[in-house]
């Protein structure tokens, strides 16, 4: 019997992806150079087009809170928190304040809830002020 193949691969962009392995084995080649990687459990292997794979050891515990249905951050960003809602609202995000994408949250919530929902919870932090009108998350 063999085991259960859990992983989270993002390729938002042609230039770089990631793939993050929680359990199983994964190989992976790199087309262009022929590169080739293993990748064991709690590890990630980012590749770019200009600097091919890294390997490192990561914490794989937000990609099953991810798989179980939350959003989970912990220590995280602004920026990153916000990327991953625009992603998934599918909508945009404006920093009135450069400075505020630097913020690091712990911040979990059901990714279920509304746009609204979430960001009531993330301004009841009360780190930031987040406003949602006209499709946009602006960060006050």
């Amino acid at each position: 019997m063999h085991g259960i193949l859990v992983f989270d691969l993002r390729a938002y962009s042609a230039k770089d992806a990631s793939l993050t392995l929680v359990s199983g084995k994964v190989g992976l080649k790199d087309n262009l150079t022929g590169e080739r990687l293993k990748v064991a459990p709690d590890e990630q292997a980012v590749w770019s087009k200009d600097n091919g794979f890294d390997l490192s050891t990561v914490d794989t515990y937000p990609l099953t809170q991810w798989k179980d249905g939350y959003f989970y951050f912990n220590n995280e960003p602004m920026v990153k928190i916000m990327q991953e809602l625009g992603r998934w609202y599918n909508v945009n995000v404006v920093f009135e304040e450069q400075s505020d994408m630097n913020i690091k949250l712990h911040f979990v919530a059901e990714r279920n809830q509304t746009i609204e929902k979430i960001l009531e919870g993330i301004s009841a932090l009360d780190v930031v002020k987040v406003e949602y009108k006209d499709n946009t998350i602006t960060v006050k």
